[in-house]
């Protein structure tokens, strides 16, 4: 997930906040965090934090709940080899 030379722009938020949802209910629900995949999992749910969380973000408020909203009708692919 982690990449230099990349820009996230407001229509990237909805799928960013559909990842975090489905990571977080990965690590919750599964074993994955007890695997070498789950410090991948931590990572990523780092540098989204940094992207999501409104004291830390450059996006305003509005383009935050909108893409939390737009999240909702998102699925994203968060398989890992074998843990599932």
């Amino acid at each position: 997930m982690g990449c230099d030379n990349v820009i996230i722009t407001a229509k990237n938020l909805p799928e960013i906040f559909a990842m975090k949802r489905d990571y977080t209910l990965l690590k919750e629900h599964s074993r994955v965090m007890d695997t070498p995949y789950g410090h991948v999992i931590s990572e990523n749910l780092e540098l989204i934090k940094g992207i999501t969380e409104p004291e830390l973000s450059n996006f305003s408020l509005e383009e935050l709940e909108n893409g939390r909203r737009l999240a909702e009708y998102i699925e994203t692919t968060t398989l890992v080899d074998g843990v599932i």
